[in-house]
């Protein structure tokens, strides 16, 4: 047997112990491993409960948690506001109406009514005339949307809602909440925006 036979048979070992099959012995090889289950992370977070602040809420905790929103966004308290909350009594399951009818809202006053809306629910929120902009309109509605804040709902006589304002007005509208059969929307744009939205079915609106 001359050299070339004998370093041919020293070599048919190493190839087996380094088959291509298992990876080892080859530049670049990959491997993967499990970590062991005491190393595992496993949980679930339930999900936030929007009305945890409503639960035996008083009028003088309402009134405070507005009054601090608006000193923390530098806005101006609403009088009618406080005046109409002060006067509530009974303040479940939902309240008559918030009647915010003529008020200036913009964003930082809708912002700072989420601590209203936190805590209270109503079925009919007057909104006419308060001179709704974009971002308030849409940081508004989707308060509405997210606390179930009213069954019945005047925007009217507010032209400056703009693109993002009426598409939260939609999406609004959009979601279905248990023991609300109707909303109120009264501004006839929104009919002319929905012609444009076939993907919002089964809402009904009423025009008094």
């Amino acid at each position: 047997m001359d050299e070339a036979e004998a370093a041919a048979g020293e070599a048919a070992p190493a190839a087996a112990e380094a088959s291509p099959g298992d990876g080892r012995g080859r530049p670049g090889a990959k491997r993967v491993t499990f970590p062991s289950d005491e190393d595992i992370v496993s949980g679930a977070v339930e999900p936030k409960d929007p009305w945890r602040h409503a639960q035996n809420v008083t009028v003088e905790e309402i009134l405070a948690a507005y009054r601090q929103a608006c000193q923390k966004l530098n806005c101006r308290q609403i009088p009618k506001l406080l005046k109409q909350i002060q006067e509530f009594k009974d303040l479940t399951p939902r309240i008559d109406c918030l009647d915010l009818k003529g008020e200036k809202l913009d964003y930082r006053s809708c912002e700072a009514m989420e601590e209203i809306f936190k805590r209270l629910q109503f079925k009919l929120l007057d909104l006419e005339q308060t001179s709704l902009d974009e971002d308030g309109a849409s940081a508004l509605f989707d308060m509405i949307e997210y606390y179930e804040s009213a069954t019945h709902l005047n925007i009217g006589s507010n032209k400056h809602l703009g693109a993002r304002g009426w598409q939260a007005a939609a999406h609004m509208m959009r979601k279905e909440f248990p023991g609300i059969s109707r909303r109120i929307l009264e501004f006839p744009k929104f009919l002319e925006f929905l012609s444009f939205s076939p993907q919002i079915p089964g809402n009904s609106l009423e025009f008094p």
